[in-house]
């Protein structure tokens, strides 16, 4: 049941460094072009799974959150540009009526960054959808007899497709429930499982947006 068992961790520093410059950019874009673009921050929580680990259901919950632009192309439509940490990975606790003796635990820790379309529907509704690339810069997998090494190794790189439901509950503030799925896989393990040939992330989750007070500039 626990194929390809691997384990792997980089340095602390990689997700340091992601956040030094992803705050520099927009605090730059902020200030630049606070004519056309909002900025803002956002956290919540993910729900996933990994299709192809011959285990199911969004088990791993994880964090997920960072900063943003967003900007009005006009009345009905827009974009997003995103600069995250998101936690990936897979789950399953040992159910021993259900004949699984054995705990396991999927992390992948990745930095992404998504672009996104919007289009409003209604005043408060709108759609997204767009694409998420993501460097995965630190893993661990394991299971209840400890950590797993030198196995089949995860790609550093992702790319997924992305697409949401946004409410805006007011001028500051929007709560998101998205879905994403993997367009490459995170891992090539060989073995086809259903339609996959490899392992690819699944993910849910709940997002509230906060942007900064935006007053545009008289020319």
């Amino acid at each position: 049941m626990f194929r390809n068992k691997f384990y792997k961790r980089n340095k602390p520093g990689s997700i340091f460094k992601f956040w030094v410059i992803a705050i520099l950019i927009m605090c730059v874009q902020q200030n630049i072009f606070c004519q056309s673009f909002q900025g803002g921050i956002f956290g919540g929580f993910v729900s996933s799974q990994v299709s192809g680990d011959q285990l199911a259901g969004f088990n791993k919950a994880g964090l997920h959150g960072g900063a943003f632009i967003y900007r009005d192309i006009n009345k009905r439509w827009a974009y997003y540009l995103r600069m995250a940490y998101i936690q990936k990975g897979s789950r399953t606790n040992s159910q021993p009526d259900k004949n699984i003796f054995r705990s396991y635990l999927l992390r992948l820790h990745c930095a992404e960054v998504p672009l996104t379309i919007v289009y409003k529907t209604k005043k408060r509704l709108a759609l997204e959808a767009g694409l998420v690339y993501a460097r995965i810069v630190a893993t661990y997998e394991g299971d209840d007899t400890g950590e797993f090494k030198d196995q089949l190794p995860f790609k550093k790189n992702e790319v997924s497709i992305q697409a949401s439901l946004d409410f805006k509950l007011s001028p500051n503030f929007t709560i998101q429930v998205l879905a994403q799925n993997s367009l490459t896989p995170i891992r090539t393990n060989g073995v086809k499982s259903g339609i996959y040939l490899g392992q690819y992330n699944s993910i849910l989750g709940f997002n509230v947006h906060y942007f900064f007070a935006h007053k545009q500039t008289q020319q």
